[in-house]
């Protein structure tokens, strides 16, 4: 027959190999949904923060921004304690700020860039179509979104 002799399993050998492919599986996904369930708990969890707590706030200007102005936007910005990275979009007239909110709060961003840059601006709030689409990763109708949805409400203090 050649150097290769095909290994026949028998009945009782096969049934064997799928329960412990089954029970590999559903150990697998319990470790997941045991992991997923202590993510969403850290996340949410509302113990102190010990070191710097970010935010991400847009920011629309009310006047149109030279290009001087641009320029030095970033570095102006980048250089100020619990100010992690701004980015700017003149065209469109926004700026994207990444700050540390136990250092700045909006109406502090706001006052700086009026005071460095003579530019009023305001904090963006999205509308509530906006909030509601949710994240647009996940379908609402998904199994991911619902169990996501399941924990989150676990922990959730209310």
């Amino acid at each position: 027959m050649g150097w290769f002799t095909p290994y026949v399993l028998s009945k009782s050998e096969n049934d064997m190999m799928i329960k412990r492919i089954v029970i590999g599986a559903l150990v697998l996904a319990g470790v997941l949904v045991v992991v997923l369930a202590m993510h969403i708990y850290m996340v949410t969890a509302s113990e102190g923060q010990k070191g710097p707590v970010f935010a991400m706030g847009k920011f629309i200007f009310e006047q149109e921004l030279d290009a001087e102005a641009q320029a030095a936007f970033s570095s102006v910005f980048k250089k100020q304690e619990g100010i992690k990275d701004v980015r700017i979009n003149r065209d469109a007239g926004f700026f994207i700020c990444l700050y540390d909110q136990k250092k700045w709060s909006t109406e502090a961003i706001i006052q700086s860039v009026q005071e460095h840059f003579q530019v009023s601006a305001y904090r963006y709030h999205p509308s509530t179509e906006e909030l509601a689409s949710s994240c647009p990763a996940f379908s609402k109708d998904s199994f991911i979104y619902r169990l996501g949805g399941f924990f989150e409400n676990l922990f959730a203090k209310r």
